[in-house]
């Protein structure tokens, strides 16, 4: 596994390593999935945005890096919020589940 792709799947991968220049552009036959998933959610959850990801587990072209893909029925600025909010919430909970995995310390 190459460097750039191993930082890419790391935990730790700072946001332009995770989306570096390199990518192809997104399969038309994805888009049509994706699409079609979008608007069996909107049939049966009314009233509600939706935004999907997509990522290749690998790249699909040897000079590229494996391609992310999403589409959305919010607003950017809406979903990039609720996306912070999550991001936010779940380091927290990360943060928990590291504590309470550590062995405790001193003396019983």
């Amino acid at each position: 596994m190459g460097d750039a792709k191993r930082k890419k799947l790391a935990r730790d991968a700072k946001p332009h390593e995770v989306f570096p220049d390199g990518h192809g552009p997104v399969q038309s036959h994805v888009v049509d999935v994706m699409k079609t998933a979008l608007d069996s959610l909107r049939d049966v959850l009314p009233g509600y945005d939706f935004t999907l990801f997509a990522s290749e587990r690998e790249a699909s072209d040897d000079h590229l890096l494996p391609r992310f893909n999403y589409i959305s029925t919010a607003e950017r600025a809406d979903m990039v919020n609720v996306l912070a909010a999550f991001i936010l919430k779940n380091k927290d909970m990360l943060s928990i589940d590291a504590a309470v995995a550590r062995d405790p310390e001193g003396s019983a």
